[in-house]
């Protein structure tokens, strides 16, 4: 569940799949049960897909940034 629009495919890896929403969150979802595993909240809105390559979650934002995420950590 997110709290926005969501406008993007997830990337999903490892039963994790990794979407972002127009709430500015990068969500991680267990992909099975779609329970929320860690979300990352980010200074606008997230307009890529996400891309995940050596543990790493990548996506744009709208502020014109590329962002690179632990795809382990867990952020409140």
């Amino acid at each position: 569940m997110t709290y926005g629009a969501v406008d993007s495919s997830p990337a999903v890896v490892d039963g994790v799949a990794y979407d972002d929403s127009f709430d500015r969150d990068l969500y991680v979802l267990n992909a099975a049960t779609g329970a929320l595993q860690w979300r990352y909240r980010t200074v606008s809105v997230v307009l890529s897909s996400p891309a995940v390559a050596d543990g790493k979650v990548f996506f744009a934002s709208s502020d014109g940034h590329v962002c690179a995420q632990d795809g382990k950590s867990r952020i409140p």
